[in-house]
C-alpha cells in the first residue's frame, strides 16, 4: 500500500521545535537514522516525540512507513525522514497548512 502524508497536528507541532540531527554517527540518534527499520521508541528519540505520541501517530496511520507486526511495529525510516523533512521545508516556505 502506498505510503500516506501525515497530517497530525502532534508532529506539526515539533517540526518547529526539534531536528533530525545526524552529523555525529556515533549518537544513538544517528544510528537510528541509518537503519531501515525502526521501533516505535526509536522513532520517538530520532524524532525527539513523546512515546505515546508516536504510538497514536501509529495507531491512526498517519505515520508513514509504519507496519503492525503481531502485537508490535515497525517503522521504515527513510520515510519517516522524509516526511518529516518535507513538513520542515513546508514551513519554511510560508507557515503550515491548516
Amino acid at each position: 500500500a502506498p505510503l500516506s502524508p501525515c497530517t497530525s497536528d502532534v508532529v506539526d507541532d515539533v517540526h518547529e521545535e526539534s531536528a533530525v540531527e545526524t552529523d555525529d554517527v556515533n549518537t544513538p540518534v544517528a544510528q537510528i537514522a541509518t537503519q531501515t527499520f525502526a521501533t516505535i521508541d526509536e522513532v520517538a528519540e530520532l524524532l525527539r516525540l513523546e512515546r505515546k505520541a508516536v504510538y497514536r501517530l501509529a495507531q491512526r496511520g498517519e505515520l508513514p512507513g509504519c507496519r503492525r507486526l503481531g502485537h508490535s511495529f515497525r517503522v521504515h525510516v527513510p520515510s519517516v525522514l522524509s516526511w518529516f523533512q518535507a513538513g520542515q521545508r513546508r514551513d519554511r516556505k510560508g507557515g503550515r497548512t491548516p
